[in-house]
């Protein structure tokens, strides 16, 4: 979904207000005094993830906004801004991402060196995919649970393996965490249903929860492949630029790997929200 140049994402709660204004489809409101980023000015982000990790979405809009505006890494505020296009975001939605962060944080670690967490997470998966299909008391504690395991299993792996701490194993296994993480929050995403006056910003912010875990799988698993890459020159180099190589190459994987992840997660989101037409 390509935006134009003066086009971003915008979430707004299910109200259709955000800090006491209340949007028009169309209308072009004004601030009036100094742009201040979290103060004055409408912001958005050039981004669905973005926009989406800052407010409990009710609805995930497209806006258009004047020139003037105030940047930061991952928002902007602007003097004028309106809305174009709505898309409604639900409690659904934000399972059914959670999901898929977890899904993505399971790639990230050998299923074969920690079958029981991989065991596990599927269980959550396959737990997830029931309460999707019917949203039912025993689907939400059967969730729970799955992940309750998939928790109890990452601990056991990381009381076997820490002795291996600092090092490409350590690396290693922080994926298994992430993905157990993952799997909890997607779980917790879907328990949530069950308070409905806060149903809707806590399944969100577990399906944030899920989505960070993806990064961090991702960060993990690149972890260990820089590592064992610089570990690999140790025997040619000084035990200081073997540091300064190890550092400069878990940086540089971190980096590749979170734009990775996020570029994924930013697909996903654009397609989810399109189907939902």
């Amino acid at each position: 979904m390509r935006l134009l140049k003066n086009q971003a994402w915008k979430c707004i709660p299910e109200n259709f207000s955000s800090h006491g204004h209340k949007w028009r489809m169309k209308k072009w409101p004004s601030v009036k005094g100094e742009l201040r980023l979290c103060h004055n000015g409408f912001h958005a982000s050039h981004t669905v993830l973005d926009a989406w990790h800052y407010v409990t979405p009710g609805w995930i809009c497209i806006v258009e906004y004047d020139k003037e505006v105030l940047n930061d890494n991952d928002k902007f505020c602007s003097r004028r801004m309106r809305i174009i296009k709505r898309y409604k975001w639900n409690k659904k939605d934000s399972v059914c991402f959670a999901l898929y962060c977890l899904k993505r944080s399971m790639k990230y670690f050998d299923r074969k060196k920690h079958p029981e967490v991989w065991k596990a997470c599927l269980g959550s998966v396959k737990a997830i995919n029931a309460v999707l299909k019917s949203d039912t008391k025993k689907n939400r504690d059967a969730a729970w649970s799955a992940a309750s395991a998939a928790r109890s299993a990452e601990s056991a792996a990381w009381s076997a393996e820490w002795s291996a701490a600092w090092s490409a194993e350590y690396a290693a296994r922080s994926a298994v965490f992430a993905a157990s993480s993952a799997a909890w929050s997607a779980a917790e995403s879907v328990r949530s249903a069950e308070y409905a006056e806060y149903a809707a910003e806590s399944e969100w912010s577990a399906a944030s929860a899920a989505s960070s875990a993806a990064w961090s799988a991702a960060w993990s698993a690149a972890w260990s492949a820089a590592w064992s890459a610089a570990e690999s020159e140790w025997f040619a180099a000084s035990s200081a630029a073997w540091s300064a190589a190890s550092s400069a190459a878990w940086s540089a994987a971190r980096s590749a790997a979170e734009s990775t992840e996020r570029k994924l997660q930013e697909k996903w989101l654009q397609k989810h929200i399109k189907e939902q037409k």
